[in-house]
This record gives C-alpha cells, sequence and structure tokens, in this order.
C-alpha cells in the first residue's frame, strides 16, 4: 500500500514524460524536479487543496517563496513456502516518510527532504536497504540562470536523488525502503529542442543508525547525457551519453583492486516511435591473476518495441535493488556485478517487486 500526500502518487521522471502546460506538473520521485512557481498567477490557479501547500509566497512581489510536500509508504510483503518449504514462512511491513521543502529565492532555490523509515512484523536481521532510521535523503543548493534566448543553466551541489534516462544506469532505487541518493555536483543546459547534463557523483553508502548515512570514499561516477527532443511536447526523442565509473576496491573472480569503467551509449525513446533502444559499449580495466593489468571489453545491444508510454514506465517499475547500478562484466566470465549494490541487499529486498 503506498500514497502521496499534496498530490497524486508520483511517477517516474523522464525526458519522455510530457506535462501538459494546462494542468499541474507530473508528480516525479526525485520531486525537486517540480515547478510549480505558475501558481503565482490567480487565473490559473484550479481551487484545489494541493495548491497552498504546493506555492507559499514569502514576500510581496512573490520573488520569494516555498514548494512543500510529503510522500509516505506503507508495504506488506509476505513468503510462504521460501526454498521448497524448508524456511519459515514471513511477513513484515516497510514504512517510510519522505517530507520535503523548496526555498526558491530568485534564481537560487534550496532542497532539503529528509527520511524516515522502519520495518517491523520480524526479527531478522535488516540490512540499510530496509531500513535507515531518521536521515537527510537530499539536501542541495542550486540555481538557475537565463544563458541566451529559450536556454537556460541549472547548477546544483549536494546531496540528491538522480535519475538518468530509463535509469539503466543511475537511478533512484525506488522500489526497496531506503532509495539511493548521492552526493556532488551537476549542470544542465537546456534549449528548446536539446538538454546536455554533465555530472560527478559519488553514492551515498546508507548506515542503519540515525543521520549516519555518508558519501562512499570507495566509488564515483561522472560523464555527459545529452537528450534530444523530436516533437514539441517531448515526448519523443534520443539520447546520447557517456558515463565513467571507479571502484577502488572492486571484487573480482581473480581478487580485489581497482576498476575504471567507461560507458558510451545511445537510446530512443517515444510515445509514436515504434521501437526504443538502448546501444552500449563498455571497455574496462581489471587486475589479472598475476597481478598485472587486463583488459576486457564488453559491448551489448538490445531493442524492445512498445505502443504506449505505461509501457515504459511499468518496465521501469519492475527493477528493483537493480535500480542506481552500473553493471560491470568480470573478465573472463560472464557474471554481471552490480557498481552501485543495493547496500547490502536481503534475499527479501532482492526479491521484492515495487510495483505493488
Amino acid at each position: 500500500m503506498s500514497a502521496a500526500l499534496f498530490g497524486a502518487a508520483p511517477v517516474a521522471s523522464h525526458a519522455e514524460i510530457s506535462t501538459d502546460i494546462e494542468r499541474a506538473p507530473t508528480l516525479t520521485i526525485e520531486r525537486h524536479g517540480e515547478d510549480w512557481s505558475y501558481l503565482a498567477d490567480p487565473d490559473r490557479r484550479t481551487g484545489h487543496w494541493t495548491e497552498p501547500f504546493k506555492y507559499i509566497p514569502l514576500n510581496a512581489d512573490d520573488s520569494l517563496y516555498l514548494t512543500t510536500g510529503v510522500e509516505t509508504r506503507m508495504r506488506l510483503e509476505g513468503y510462504e513456502g521460501s526454498f521448497w518449504g524448508s524456511a519459515p514462512d514471513d511477513a513484515y511491513v516497510w514504512s517510510r516518510l519522505m517530507p520535503y521543502a523548496d526555498l526558491h529565492a530568485g534564481p537560487v532555490r534550496v532542497f532539503a527532504q529528509p527520511i524516515l523509515s522502519s520495518i517491523s512484523g520480524s526479527d531478522h536481521q535488516w540490512t540499510p536497504v530496509d531500513t535507515t532510521g531518521a536521515d537527510m535523503l537530499q539536501a542541495f543548493v542550486g540555481g538557475e540562470i537565463a544563458v541566451a534566448d529559450r536556454a537556460s543553466l541549472r547548477l546544483s551541489a549536494g546531496r540528491k536523488l538522480v535519475s538518468l534516462g530509463a535509469g539503466r544506469f543511475i537511478d533512484t532505487r525506488y522500489g526497496p525502503n531506503v532509495l539511493q541518493s548521492f552526493e556532488g555536483g551537476d549542470a544542465t543546459l537546456t534549449g528548446e529542442t536539446a538538454q546536455v547534463t554533465a555530472l560527478h557523483l559519488q553514492p551515498v553508502d546508507t548506515l542503519r543508525g540515525d543521520f549516519d548515512d555518508r558519501r562512499s570514499r570507495q566509488k564515483k561516477v561522472w560523464g555527459l547525457y545529452v537528450t534530444r527532443w523530436l516533437t514539441p511536447d517531448r515526448a519523443t526523442g534520443f539520447d546520447v551519453y557517456y558515463l565513467g565509473f571507479r571502484d577502488r576496491e572492486a571484487v573480482f573472480d581473480q581478487g580485489a583492486g581497482r576498476q575504471l569503467i567507461h560507458t558510451f551509449g545511445g537510446r530512443l525513446f517515444g510515445d509514436a516511435a515504434p521501437i526504443t533502444g538502448i546501444s552500449k559499449a563498455r571497455f574496462s580495466a581489471a587486475p589479472s591473476r598475476a597481478d598485472g593489468w587486463r583488459r576486457g571489453a564488453s559491448a551489448a545491444r538490445s531493442a524492445a518495441g512498445f505502443a504506449r508510454r505505461c509501457s515504459s514506465l511499468n518496465s521501469r517499475s519492475r527493477s528493483t535493488s537493480s535500480r542506481a547500478t552500473t553493471t560491470r562484466t568480470t573478465p573472463g566470465s560472464a557474471r554481471s556485478i552490480r557498481c552501485f549494490p543495493a547496500a547490502s541487499t536481503s534475499p527479501r529486498s532482492r526479491r521484492s517487486d515495487p510495483g505493488t
């Protein structure tokens, strides 16, 4: 069971999801991408009960205003006959509360979103992906300036939820109880028909205590992500990207060592396109058995047809702890390893389905 207060249930934030200018912004998982400034115009208000919370003017000229909201979710999971009946039946409840406040002062903004999470109904040893107690999920400072006609530059630094494209490499891990956030900085240049995002981030390591989550000292990701829209509603287009990943203590069949991955790819998306696809090439360096360095390369291509936008959303929602991950293939093996593991995900978390 899940619910989002101050609006409808959130959906994934993607370039291919259009927002009709005549209705309220599409609610997103990240929340910081929503723009409620249009409520400054009384003629555009509908009288919905949520509007006083979405736009709170703090001065006379409306240059200072506050946006607030909250998401709450309670989710029951139960398992019977696990391991062919050799394990006892189990059931538990995931709970989380995520209020947020977004303060705008002219071109500058301060965004903060804590998370309060818990799990009940079982005596098992839970992992940080199940509950992190009380912690800061997002806290960053940002700004936006006009750089040309119909073009703007948006900057931010701090801790935030990040999702790129369909979320195959970097995403929010929305399915389990505790989401995956990142610390670092990003810059996004947006024009009428294209958008370019540059980022340098480190995943946040989720711990079980209160206010003890810290950015990873071991892992780092950086890259450039370009989106070109082909229709005015931005529902159809393509992405091209480069993503780099470094892990100081990666584990391989041959042992542990530093790993560096460079990923290049592209993606088509759209409501009307007959095919959407992902094409990527990966180049990685890994320690060999002789304590030297051996280079491996892999390439993967996949394509899937779709007729409606909801099919893309459904397929996205079915990925759980593998979201917010970058996968790599161990040299000499076809086994795939996650670069951003879901905080030592428990077997229950790995089996869970975020679509419920």
